[in-house]
């Protein structure tokens, strides 16, 4: 196998893990997994979301959250505090 064939190889399987990874971060969470996650009450998850702070999607009736916009937030919320 030749140099290029090797890091074309290597390059695909790196686009792949992040893509992994990436879908990973988009799987929504109920409320009640994000309390659990992130250890805080239901209230606290409700005036979060209330507040704009958290984004909240609806499916089939029920409220989830995307991990990748929670971690945002959160380090959005840290950075602001500094």
């Amino acid at each position: 196998m030749s140099q290029s064939a090797i890091l074309d190889s290597i390059e695909k399987r790196l686009s792949e893990i992040e893509k992994m990874l990436k879908d990973k971060l988009e799987i929504p969470v109920s409320a009640k997994e994000l309390e659990e996650k992130l250890n805080i009450s239901r209230m606290q998850h409700v005036r979060l979301r209330r507040n704009g702070i958290l984004k909240a999607h609806k499916l089939g009736g029920k409220i989830y959250f995307l991990m990748s916009e929670v971690l945002q937030a959160m380090k959005e919320d840290q950075d602001s505090k500094k």
